[in-house]
């Protein structure tokens, strides 16, 4: 995530360019929010458009914030699905199917949750992974790699139920 912005000069992430004073000063209580919304934690830009309207913000002020948020590089829907499908994979063991819902559950556009689904490994790499990590056998192992959005063909296979 970028460094958060303060009234000091930063560079954007994107272009190496130094930021306006005019964006590093926020000109309305909107961008102010929006700020510190990103200052916490990535977010997909529909999630934080929700929590600012659900801040009462006006629709025009949240699109200038955004639209500013996201010519610096602070707003980039596809770099966080990225690294949320990455963490999801390597710490859960999810499937492609699994992470693609819940990406899509959070708020990541349809071009970013393909982006991600595609930066991962196959399926078949790292469903083994949870076999290993799981204890149990058989149909409880298997529930647990559906679960888990593996498919069914490789479900039977690791769990040898042909």
């Amino acid at each position: 995530m970028p460094a958060p912005l303060s009234k000091t000069t930063r560079t954007s992430p994107k272009t190496n360019k130094h930021l306006t004073g005019e964006l590093m000063q926020p000109q309305s209580k909107t961008f102010a929010l929006a700020l510190k919304l990103l200052r916490a934690r990535d977010r997909f830009e529909s999630e934080l458009r929700g929590k600012l309207a659900a801040s009462s913000s006006p629709s025009s002020e949240i699109d200038e914030a955004i639209s500013a948020l996201k010519a610096c590089g602070y707003i980039d829907d596809t770099r966080y699905a990225i690294a949320v499908a990455s963490r999801l994979s390597r710490t859960k063991f999810w499937g492609r199917r699994r992470i693609a819902a819940e990406l899509r559950h959070r708020g990541a556009n349809r071009d970013a949750v393909s982006s991600a689904i595609e930066s991962l490994p196959d399926d078949s790499e790292t469903a083994p992974l949870l076999v290993r990590k799981c204890k149990s056998v058989g149909p409880t192992l298997a529930r647990r790699l559906a679960a888990a959005g593996y498919n069914h063909g490789l479900i039977r296979e690791l769990c040898g139920l042909e």
